[in-house]
């Protein structure tokens, strides 16, 4: 997934544990996340969780084989921008994060006014 998104142009990066993200999270710029339901230590919805509380949230797109309708509705009923499944299109992906970095772009931009 990082080599398809640094392919593609994005300046991705990837931590080894929801919890290292987490320790840097107050000081990350513009961008959004990619997350997956099950991780190791916390869910996806612990980091959404963790990411709402923040001055500038990022948008959330979940990217999981195991979600089900309801995790879905629990995601976006909490702000995820998309929720995908791992058999998506890398095209649908990618439009998924374009949509992600115009939506965390306008929040910015909104929060300075």
């Amino acid at each position: 997934m990082l080599r398809f998104l640094r392919a593609a142009g994005y300046a991705a990066e990837a931590f080894s544990s929801p919890t290292e993200f987490l320790k840097i999270l107050p000081s990350v710029g513009p961008g959004c996340l990619i997350l997956d339901l099950q991780m190791p230590g916390l869910t996806g919805f612990d980091v959404q969780d963790a990411v709402a509380k923040q001055a500038n949230p990022l948008p959330i797109i979940f990217l999981s084989g195991q979600g089900e309708v309801q995790d879905a509705v629990r995601a976006m009923r909490y702000g995820a921008e998309d929720f995908l499944g791992k058999h998506e299109s890398n095209a649908e992906l990618l439009k998924a994060i374009e949509r992600a970095l115009a939506r965390n772009a306008r929040e910015r931009t909104r929060r300075q006014s």
